[in-house]
């Protein structure tokens, strides 16, 4: 099973709250054209600001198994998560977030699709939520990093770190055909 965290930043930020921190349309369009037919997964702080997800499989990790969120399962372990995810025969789950998620599982991702939102778009920080040392250290020590799109709101890049390029270019391709963009 391959492991994709998609995320969007400005400057380390990823939340305010249980929420975005910008409101950018075409960021939301990719996510949903990345996501769309996969098992995503995300901890319990990020899944109670998501709404319905129509047409993905929402797992949240959460210490307490009520589900007060849209996710179909709430489970208490990243690994658990990863045995409902194998029950769909994808290959494939998007991790999603926050910050505690991603730095928890930063060792056990294959790659990542992240979206850097232009500062300027930042629209409220109550409660700021950034990427953690950890994670970035994880980002930094990559051994491939495309950018895929580039527009006036943002820029979507591929990051892998397999260190197994054959491996890399298929998850770099996949994500690629998710976004509708041609390969390298």
């Amino acid at each position: 099973m391959k492991i994709i965290a998609v995320m969007a930043h400005s400057l380390s930020l990823i939340g305010s709250g249980n929420e975005l921190p910008w409101g950018v349309p075409s960021d939301l369009a990719n996510f949903k054209k990345v996501t769309r037919g996969e098992v995503v997964i995300c901890g319990a702080n990020t899944a109670k600001g998501l709404p319905k997800l129509p047409n993905r499989y929402v797992i949240a990790i959460s210490n307490k198994l009520d589900n007060t969120t849209n996710a179909d399962f709430v489970v208490k372990t990243f690994e658990e998560a990863l045995e409902i995810a194998e029950s769909y025969n994808k290959g494939v789950v998007m991790v999603i977030g926050g910050s505690k998620m991603l730095d928890s599982i930063a060792d056990k991702l294959d790659g990542a699709v992240i979206t850097e939102i232009k500062p300027e778009l930042i629209t409220k920080v109550d409660k700021p939520v950034y990427l953690t040392n950890k994670f970035m250290q994880k980002l930094l020590q990559t051994s491939c990093d495309v950018v895929m799109m580039q527009t006036d709101e943002f820029v979507v890049s591929y990051v892998g770190w397999q260190g197994d390029m054959d491996k890399d270019y298929l998850l770099y391709s996949y994500c690629c055909d998710k976004l509708g963009l041609e390969g390298i």
